[in-house]
């Protein structure tokens, strides 16, 4: 049973940030299998950095769309990105320095970082009115 699951009400109406979405849902999900079954430290490190640079890669995609229809919130939504990046780049570190990462600690903050950030972010744009 999949940790998470793509529901349609994540929809933001944009099939190139739902499929990106979806893909982060699957990484989520990869990192999950392979925490709770105790994979080789290997696959772990190599599905969070899968992870971390997946989500780069959407943030870069989903900024230069922002941009392109002159989204108001810009700023302030590019900045939830950077701090996410931060916190990904933290659990990467602990990782590499072999600090304990409670499997459903970490889980429960992608999960809730994700549909957090879908929710109440990307859907602002959404519903933004095309520009002028």
């Amino acid at each position: 049973m999949a940790f998470m699951n793509w529901d349609e009400k994540y929809s933001v109406k944009n099939p190139e940030m739902d499929h990106q979405h979806k893909k982060l849902i699957e990484l989520v999900n990869q990192l999950h299998d392979a925490m709770k079954t105790g994979k080789a430290k290997e696959e772990i490190g190599t599905v969070l950095k899968s992870l971390a640079d997946y989500t780069q890669t959407h943030f870069d995609a989903e900024e230069k769309m922002l941009k392109s229809i002159q989204f108001n919130e810009f700023a302030s939504h590019k900045a939830e990105h950077t701090k996410l990046i931060q916190q990904v780049v933290q659990l990467i570190k602990r990782f590499d320095n072999d600090e304990p990462l409670p499997v459903m600690e970490v889980m429960n903050f992608l999960k809730s970082w994700l549909v957090d950030h879908i929710m109440k972010e990307d859907m602002k744009y959404a519903t933004a009115p095309e520009p002028a």
